[in-house]
């Protein structure tokens, strides 16, 4: 068993919107606690992300006296984080069922203004994955597949030498990050304990397309894929990091240690 510290944690209210970092996190099962809680759909009632809208990146959702405010350039828009309205329906967090509700009218006719199309802004109720190396369903909130993402530091270096830039964090979108001293060390790790909260493994996180997309623009670039292409290849796919399951409820704290076997 090896330990170390935490460095930073990172919670994503909305689906594919930023990020905001944090000192403490409470993790649930199924995320932290503003974790992936709210997502945009369109029309059709599927969710939408930063695949097909890039500028989703350059909106900022933070949690604050019981609000959801986002803001994006110099404007922004808040409801609390109980507002809801209408009846619950089904939504799709790709092949899984997601038990949802809409929000707002005002903020979906705001945020239907701001992206140029119609969108609505809805909270997430319900929705289990199925986790099949643990084979079992295990609940999460918004996340593309499991409820916690870990990368460790010394990776990043890596990919930043083999770059030759400094490729920012917030492209991978993690919520755990860990001070590691060897690069890619977490691979071969199983699970994952803090004082509190202890995780389980489930498998390399296999990466999209997001990770080309400059976080602070929204433009996309194509280094990082190149880059990971040429030695972080898992079969058609390109892995970073590890995806996670929480098996009980606690409270993450920066600074604080960890351990992994």
């Amino acid at each position: 068993m090896s330990s170390g510290t935490i460095t930073t944690l990172f919670q994503y209210p909305v689906k594919s919107m930023a990020g905001f970092s944090c000192q403490k996190a409470t993790a649930l099962p199924s995320g932290f606690e503003w974790d992936r809680r709210w997502m945009l759909i369109g029309v059709d009632n599927k969710m939408i992300t930063q695949r097909e809208m890039p500028i989703l990146c350059r909106y900022f959702p933070t949690i604050h006296n019981g609000r959801l405010q986002i803001q994006f350039e110099d404007r922004c828009f808040s409801i609390a984080t109980q507002e809801t309205e209408g009846p619950t329906f089904l939504s799709k967090v790709w092949d899984d069922d997601a038990l949802v509700v809409n929000t707002s009218g005002e903020i979906n006719e705001w945020l239907s203004k701001e992206l140029g199309q119609s969108v609505r802004l809805v909270k997430m109720l319900e929705r289990f994955h199925f986790a099949g190396p643990l084979n079992s369903e295990v609940e999460v909130s918004g996340a593309d597949g499991y409820p916690y993402l870990v990368l460790g530091t010394a990776s990043m270096d890596l990919l930043s030498e083999k770059s030759g830039e400094s490729i920012d964090i917030r492209r991978f979108r993690p919520n755990i990050v860990l001070k590691t001293n060897t690069p890619h060390e977490e691979d071969d790790w199983a699970s994952l304990s803090t004082n509190d909260v202890n995780f389980q493994k489930v498998k390399p996180c296999l990466r999209c397309q997001i990770i080309d997309i400059d976080q602070d623009s929204g433009q996309r670039m194509g280094t990082v894929t190149k880059t990971l292409s040429t030695y972080r290849r898992m079969g058609n796919n390109i892995g970073f990091g590890g995806s996670y399951v929480g098996l009980n409820s606690g409270e993450l704290v920066v600074g604080g240690e960890f351990w992994v076997e």
